[in-house]
């Protein structure tokens, strides 16, 4: 009988531990910016990486753990993109809050997949739902810290930080859930396209916030011209 063959290394073959694991998250956070949320199961995952679903198994217990894994990371990133944007501005409290709030839209427009799993509402369940909120939570601690360094230099007005900062997130929210979704507002975009950029967007939203702010004219002049 003759020899058999030497085994080829097929797709299923080729992913080390590390590299499935990894492999996996990023496919999972292209599904999701394409689909608009965790609309897959891990069966279709692992198809379209090419691998058994039980091998997707062997690094997550079920889809629950790997969002959670997604959803870490996603802050991580959102992280990382608020202390680039904070160490390009101005060393000051009020430059450091509004480098916050641009990278917060920054981070929406070129990170899709991450930020609709982290903010926008899907079904999921409870121990899911709550590892979200524990991460949100910690982000929100970032602004609210923000807030009062802001407040003790005497740029920000007095109040509860954390009643502000839930109106710093609505704003910045709107424009980045647009732009996640790859809409533009008509009406902005015929007039300029240059309103929809982080900075204008961040610098405007803490008009009404500021001690000392731009009187209405200057207001116009600078964002509605």
């Amino acid at each position: 009988m003759p020899p058999l063959p030497p085994k080829t290394a097929s797709t299923r073959d080729t992913y080390h531990h590390n590299d499935l694991r990894k492999a996996a998250v990023e496919k999972a956070v292209q599904l999701i910016s394409d689909r608009g949320g965790p609309n897959f199961s891990l069966r279709e995952l692992a198809t379209s990486l090419g691998v058994s679903h039980s091998a997707v198994y062997r690094h997550f217990a079920d889809k629950d753990a790997l969002l959670d894994s997604v959803t870490a990371l996603g802050f991580e990133e959102m992280t990382r993109y608020q202390s680039m944007a904070q160490a390009r501005a101005e060393a000051t409290p009020l430059g450091q809050l509004t480098a916050l709030c641009a990278a917060y839209i920054e981070f929406a427009r070129k990170e899709r997949g991450y930020f609709a799993l982290m903010f926008h509402a899907y079904p999921i369940s409870d121990a899911t739902a709550a590892a979200r909120d524990l991460h949100n939570a910690k982000a929100l601690e970032t602004l609210v810290t923000a807030i009062i360094e802001a407040q003790e230099n005497g740029d920000i007005i007095p109040g509860d930080p954390e009643r502000i900062a839930a109106f710093l997130v609505l704003s910045p929210h709107g424009l980045a859930s647009f732009q996640a979704q790859g809409h533009v507002p008509q009406f902005i975009a015929r007039q300029n396209p240059g309103p929809l950029s982080p900075d204008w967007l961040a610098q405007l939203a803490l008009q009404p916030l500021l001690v000392a702010p731009m009187s209405p004219d200057d207001i116009a002049r600078r964002f509605f011209s």
